[in-house]
């Protein structure tokens, strides 16, 4: 999606103008997983206007656009956007690349944030063990 071309953005919120009344019905949610920043995407939900419109954010996505993750997380964090996130540190194993973690945890501690964190990572030394050693280190931040 790039909002330099507003018949992209149309259709995507035409679609979802659609569907989103099923979806409360069915008492869904909907959330968006994209490249753009919190404002566009802010744009997008005022614009369809549904209480079950949320973000699924991509701390990974976000900083490979050079967004402030941290600044962007706290603006949808005031109105509870962020229904899930991608704990992804662009193409490095988890914790050896841009992301600081440890700041990224505060950040979601200061809205409050008690969804799901998702683990998503190169697996360098193979899949099974990157993981393991990926997992660990996101558990030390984020203790369950």
């Amino acid at each position: 999606l790039d909002f330099e071309k507003p018949t992209e953005i149309d259709h995507l919120v035409a679609v979802l103008k659609r569907v989103m009344p099923l979806a409360e019905k069915q008492g869904l949610t909907i959330a968006l997983e994209n490249y753009l920043s919190a404002k566009d995407n802010l744009r997008i939900i005022d614009r369809v206007a549904s209480p079950v419109l949320k973000v699924y954010y991509d701390v990974g996505n976000s900083t490979d656009k050079n967004y402030d993750i941290y600044a962007e997380i706290q603006e949808l964090g005031k109105r509870n956007l962020i229904v899930q996130f991608h704990a992804k540190d662009g193409r490095s194993p988890l914790g050896q690349g841009r992301i600081d973690f440890k700041r990224l945890r505060r950040v979601l501690d200061a809205i409050d944030y008690r969804g799901w964190i998702v683990l998503e990572s190169v697996h360098p030394g193979g899949v099974v063990e990157s993981y393991r050693k990926q997992a660990a280190c996101l558990r030390s931040i984020f203790p369950c």
